[in-house]
């Protein structure tokens, strides 16, 4: 069974990925602290699982064309803004949006923190979450592509990565310039990746069966 057949038998991923965006809204919207609390037990982590499994199976065959993907989906919009919100400090610091300017080599600074995703402005703090993105998509996809390369793609290479992954994510929380500054990047790394090997599980058991049969 391809991701593709996985898609359209079940819709409801995508119906559950719309209900996590809503929910993000409606946490950012100022709703009662009980909702929010509520909201942001799971909220967050669900939506990343979800964008996990959701991942094509294509990139299995083509991983250069997949990171490729990635990187204009993620790193070229964090980079693209932030140096634009970068250079027009100065401008919402006159508007009062900041209380500080930037001095011409803080500004230089800032435009190489953003290339190599260390920083954004703060008026794009919620760009954290492309940086995670990016690196626990390409991670995830690496690894299940040498899987499948070498054939080592089965379920306990699977539920090991997961957990690998995991583990991982919890000894290098402080490595700032891979994971971004905001911890929550290691809930999207570890979630991401849990919803990747999930959707691949999937596929793997769906196949064994097909094949026995």
């Amino acid at each position: 069974m391809t991701t593709k057949e996985i898609h359209q038998r079940y819709v409801s991923l995508d119906i559950a990925k719309a209900i996590c965006i809503i929910l993000m809204v409606a946490g950012h919207s100022g709703c009662p602290k009980y909702i929010h609390d509520v909201i942001y037990l799971f909220h967050m982590p669900a939506f990343f699982l979800i964008s996990g499994m959701l991942l094509s199976e294509k990139y299995l065959l083509d991983l250069r064309n997949g990171i490729k993907k990635k990187f204009k989906s993620y790193y070229i919009p964090y980079v693209k803004w932030s140096i634009v919100f970068i250079l027009a400090h100065y401008i919402l610091y006159q508007l009062n949006f900041y209380s500080n300017s930037y001095s011409f080599t803080e500004t230089i600074l800032n435009i190489l923190l953003a290339i190599t995703m260390m920083k954004t402005e703060m008026l794009l703090g919620g760009y954290w979450f492309l940086s995670s993105l990016l690196w626990a998509s390409i991670t995830s996809l690496i690894y299940i592509y040498l899987l499948n390369k070498y054939k080592k793609l089965n379920n306990i290479t699977l539920v090991g990565g997961g957990n690998t992954i995991n583990y991982l994510c919890n000894i290098w929380g402080d490595i700032t310039w891979l994971f971004s500054s905001n911890k929550d990047s290691i809930t999207v790394w570890s979630t991401y990746s849990d919803g990747l090997f999930i959707l691949h599980l999937w596929i793997y058991i769906e196949k064994s069966e097909l094949s026995q049969n």
